[in-house]
């Protein structure tokens, strides 16, 4: 019998799936927004009903109980409705930003970068588009399109000196 795998739901959320069903990992993001639409329409249902029972009286002590039963429950309902969707969309948002981060945080495979050795007497740096940087420095490790150049090149032509391995301070 092969193995059947179900589809991770958020807590408190409950859907009848198919084990087997390869598709049905779309259901979830589906009833999330089902979720907060329906609660969206039920909120201004009730707001309707509430201001259409308002209109058919022309006295004020029959029209508050309408507006206070109907439209207070739909007003919260609608407020909560864009509350589960702003945060449903906050942990999508974070959950796509979190995986980036690690991608970006992920040493890229294969031999470690040794760094470039200068002759003792010529101090040499490594320069990217904008900037230039010490050999060494972290935020140019595992580069392949750098141009080693001694820091007076780097500086006639018009590059700016690394903020965190500061390669001119240490030319001097």
């Amino acid at each position: 019998m092969a193995s059947t795998t179900v589809p991770d739901l958020p807590e408190g959320l409950v859907a009848v799936v198919k084990r087997d069903c390869p598709t049905c990992v779309l259901v979830v993001p589906v009833l999330e927004r089902l979720w907060s639409t329906g609660l969206v329409t039920v909120g201004f249902g009730l707001m309707f009903v509430a201001w259409n029972g308002a209109a058919n009286l022309d006295y004020v002590q029959g029209q508050v109980p309408y507006l206070l039963s109907g439209t207070l429950p739909g007003l919260g309902l609608v407020l909560t409705a864009l509350t589960l969707a702003l945060v449903q969309e906050m942990r999508r948002l974070a959950a796509g930003l979190t995986s980036r981060l690690e991608h970006l945080g992920a040493r890229p495979e294969g031999p470690a970068r040794t760094p470039v050795a200068a002759p003792a007497g010529d101090q040499r740096v490594v320069a990217t588009a904008a900037t230039f940087h010490s050999p060494t420095c972290r935020v140019v490790d595992g580069r392949t399109d750098l141009t080693p150049m001694s820091p007076t090149t780097a500086r006639d032509q018009g590059l700016n000196a690394c903020r965190i391995c500061d390669p001119a301070a240490a030319a001097a």
